[in-house]
């Protein structure tokens, strides 16, 4: 056997070990720049403020929030090992990353073994395909705020418990292994207990075996559904609704009240906003703000919702012809139904878009496939692509090392938005540039005048000044709007005391007690 014939069998033997280590080896480089990086916004009352994660306490960080215990976990072993020394935990995130997209090309490499697909699949072929969807899915920018943003790690963590849950379905269901059910119900109870988004994992599973198998193997069918089904289920109730409110599924003080019908319209055009960052993602945003839809005739509204309306019928046109592009667009819909259907606080946020974006890619490089029959150039175009997306993330990466450039950053694109102004406020403070943050919170009281973070820091401003007055008349004005709000009546208190009227300063802190 001649030495290209030995390096040839080696890459055969090998060649999964080696794409792992190069999808980790990728990745690291790719986000390097932002291991400095520092805590950042929700980081703070997760991490950096949160005494349970800093008392290596089981118990308690189950008590805190069961559905996020493992994510919490987690922090707490950071916590342990590094303190709040940022490196080690953007490490984390990044080495989950890695494993989340390398557990992409091994769901990919089985549904490419399922019996619809099976015949249309080489070895090579098949190979080609996991590792070109676990590629972009690893460079892509879209990524960088559910990988840099450390509390995001919860998203990071649910989606590999995802991908290794349905990857140990299908194979049980291809082999019929019963270890492999066992397996697909652990890690769907791991992701359960990382983040609730894995509240769609069941329908999921479900519709992956409508498209993949089909009529084959229908014997097991029942049986298959019925044991992982259930045992997902009966994770999901106690884990997913236990830290309900946590979750922020329903809308509290200060987010914009808005019908059930208004949000479905908007989310629809939100839908095709995360489409287009998928397809060319520039002037990404850590903080949109997203206009509302007001009617269902209006543009881009109607175009949305028929566009919806379209990759639905895409979905369930395409099982027979087409099934990785039905398994793609209903990855896609169902992985982001959750937004839609629930009244988050927020609209959009870029790491929502972390779980569904496998979709897009699947579709992707199976489009690639069909319309470039030529190897070489199919090579060529997915060279010149992840190139730019490379580009592009190392760019993004590298704003994330400077907090007070990646609020800015928000600022300019989000300026009408009261709380961007109010976070770019902490940031300059917390750096010591006062002036500034004091601009930055009276920016978002003009906003925004019943923003009651934003009248409480700037009242917290004015105390660390000593202008004990300012900051009375602006918390007064704040308490007539928000009197639920109790730091304003812990500021208040602490301004009487600084105008030496003990009797007034005692009653405000006798009230929050």
């Amino acid at each position: 056997m001649s030495r290209g014939e030995n390096i040839l069998t080696l890459w055969k033997d090998k060649r999964e070990n080696i794409i792992f280590a190069l999808i980790f080896l990728a990745g690291f480089f790719l986000y390097f720049k932002s291991l400095s990086a520092f805590f950042i916004l929700d980081d703070y009352p997760s991490i950096v403020d949160n005494p349970v994660i800093k008392h290596f306490n089981v118990s308690a960080i189950w008590r805190h929030d069961p559905s996020r215990f493992l994510t919490n976990l987690s922090f707490a072993v950071n916590y342990a090992l590094h303190g709040l020394q940022t490196p080690g935990w953007h490490g984390v995130n990044v080495l989950l990353h890695c494993a989340a997209a390398a557990a992409v090309f091994q769901t990919t490499n089985i549904i490419l073994q399922t019996p619809k697909i099976k015949s249309l699949r080489n070895d090579g072929r098949r190979f080609a395909v996991s590792a070109a969807a676990a590629l972009l899915f690893l460079v892509h920018p879209l990524q960088t705020q559910a990988v840099i943003n450390v509390v995001q790690r919860s998203t990071l963590l649910a989606s590999l418990f995802y991908f290794l849950s349905l990857k140990n379905y299908l194979q049980g269901r291809i082999t019929d292994d019963r270890k492999y059910y066992v397996l697909s119900v652990m890690f769907a109870a791991f992701g359960m207990f990382s983040k609730p988004l894995t509240m769609t994992l069941p329908l999921m599973i479900i519709v992956s075996d409508i498209i993949l198998f089909g009529a084959e193997k229908r014997s097991q069918l029942k049986s298959a559904i019925t044991v992982v089904a259930v045992g997902i289920l009966s994770v999901l109730v106690p884990a997913g609704f236990i830290g309900i409110e946590r979750l922020g599924l329903f809308a509290g003080d200060g987010v914009r009240a808005i019908s059930w019908g208004q949000r479905l319209l908007t989310e629809s055009n939100i839908i095709f906003t995360y489409l287009r960052l998928l397809i060319f993602p520039v002037n990404q945003n850590i903080d949109y703000d997203y206009p509302m839809a007001q009617q269902f005739f209006e543009i881009p509204t109607i175009f949305s919702v028929l566009g919806l309306a379209a990759l639905s019928a895409v979905t369930i046109g395409m099982c027979r012809r087409s099934p990785l592009l039905s398994l793609g667009t209903a990855w896609f819909l169902i992985t982001l139904s959750p937004v839609v259907i629930f009244p988050f606080a927020d609209l959009i946020f870029e790491h929502w878009a972390y779980l569904p974006s496998y979709g897009f890619f699947l579709c992707a490089v199976i489009i690639g496939e069909t319309l470039f029959k030529n190897a070489d150039l199919r090579k060529t175009i997915l060279a010149v692509w992840v190139a730019v997306l490379v580009t592009l993330t190392w760019s993004r990466a590298a704003l994330w090392q400077d907090p007070v450039a990646l609020m800015q950053d928000t600022v300019k694109k989000s300026p009408q938005k009261a709380r961007v102004h109010n976070n770019l406020g902490l940031i300059l403070w917390e750096q010591g540039r006062t002036e500034e943050a004091k601009s930055s919170f009276q920016t978002a009281i003009q906003l925004d005048p019943g923003y009651v973070l934003a009248n409480n820091n700037l009242a917290s401003l004015f105390l660390k000044e000593n202008k004990f007055s300012e900051a009375r008349e602006l918390l007064e004005k704040a308490i007539a709007k928000a009197p639920h709000y109790l730091d304003l009546y812990v500021n208040l208190g602490y301004a009487y005391e600084g105008m030496n009227n003990f009797p007034e300063a005692a009653g405000y802190f006798n009230f929050v007690i």
